[in-house]
């Protein structure tokens, strides 16, 4: 997948691409579809964030080690994966090109954000030409056929004819006179979403960036976090730095290399923290969460089935 992918992803996919990089939300995935007995299911939950309780320790999640076995802990991980299984009975399976889960999946057009797809979309123009009468501009007239195939990512519309001559207050207040013939009344209100966004003031292309610097790290597991930095270019000061590491041909000093990876591991863990908050219906958000261990070729196997020919 490629940064200029990412770049052009909405707020509403974003949540869900966040969402299927979680490895929490494929075990809520399995323990809803096996639906093993009460003990079968509080082992499971718990050694599946047991692997991860050394950072989970560090970062002041997890209690100490004579008390992770305690039932109050226990039974707290059980109450956060109860909130995964949830969300997972609202969005399913996840883990399909995001056009064809909005397609198939039969709460989708519920869970989104309508007002996202409500916009005025220009499908074609014509103007006059000195040697005909009337050219053709062609734009996204092509659509058409994906709009009735789709009906919800375009939902009902009219299309209409404008003469680019006339007065604005004569073409504003015919479009007004056939809102009122043809708009249903009911939708001429504004439109909410099950799913809401947490914060008023959401950075899209900060997510994007977290969600290049997942793909990277997918992508080149092993790869050294100030590598990591500069490929996925999460930083605009040692951007300058990517050209000549892309060529190898200097060596970079120990204190851009200890920044450098200070930066990534930052980035990669508050971007872990999004794709375990979004899972938990909290999105976008980088509050600290009880979080597994991440097994990045696993999680690349989920990842292409949603973006067959993903590559960087």
């Amino acid at each position: 997948m490629s940064t200029s992918i990412t770049s052009n992803l909405s707020l509403e996919q974003l949540r869900v691409e966040f969402m299927r990089l979680s490895p929490t939300y494929e075990l809520a995935e399995r323990i809803e579809q096996e639906k093993p007995d009460g003990v079968e299911e509080i082992q499971t939950i718990f050694l599946f964030f047991d692997q991860n309780y050394t950072t989970l320790k560090r970062r002041n999640i997890a209690p100490e080690s004579e008390k992770r076995y305690d039932m109050a802990y226990i039974r707290s991980l059980r109450v956060e994966l109860k909130k995964v299984r949830e969300i997972y009975r609202q969005y399913g399976n996840i883990n399909m090109p995001y056009e064809k889960w909005l397609i198939d999946g039969s709460s989708a057009a519920n869970l989104l954000n309508e007002a996202n797809h409500l916009h005025v979309t220009l499908l074609s123009k014509y103007v006059k030409n000195r040697s005909k009468n009337y050219q053709r501009i062609p734009s996204i007239a092509e659509h058409s056929l994906a709009i009735r195939e789709n009906p919800f990512l375009y939902p009902d519309s009219l299309y209409v004819q404008i003469p680019l001559y006339a007065p604005d207050r004569e073409i504003i207040k015919s479009i007004k006179q056939l809102l009122l013939e043809h708009r249903d009344k009911k939708v001429n209100k504004e439109s909410t979403s099950p799913a809401t966004f947490s914060g008023t003031r959401i950075n899209l292309n900060a997510l994007r960036k977290k969600l290049h610097l997942l793909h990277c790290k997918i992508h080149y597991p092993d790869e050294q976090l100030w590598e990591l930095a500069l490929r996925a270019g999460i930083s605009k000061k040692y951007e300058h730095l990517r050209a000549t590491y892309e060529k190898r041909k200097t060596q970079f000093s120990s204190s851009d290399i200890d920044i450098l990876s200070v930066i990534a591991s930052r980035a990669l863990t508050d971007a872990q923290y999004i794709c375990e908050n979004a899972v938990r219906g909290v999105f976008p958000s980088m509050q600290k969460v009880i979080t597994p261990s991440y097994d990045w070729k696993s999680i690349k196997k989920r990842l292409l089935k949603a973006w067959p020919n993903f590559q960087l």
